[in-house]
């Protein structure tokens, strides 16, 4: 088993980072991209 301590961010904070990374995207669209609700910052693993 394995346990791990994240954080989620903040709505606002998500919107912002997935207009960042929209051009990232659109460069190479072979890249399967994580959907933004499941992002978070990974504290412990």
């Amino acid at each position: 088993m394995r346990l791990f301590v994240a954080l989620i961010p903040p709505g606002e904070v998500v919107d912002d980072l997935e207009r960042a990374v929209a051009p990232l995207r659109a460069q190479d669209r072979t890249l399967r991209w994580t959907r933004a609700e499941h992002w978070h910052l990974t504290l412990a693993f």
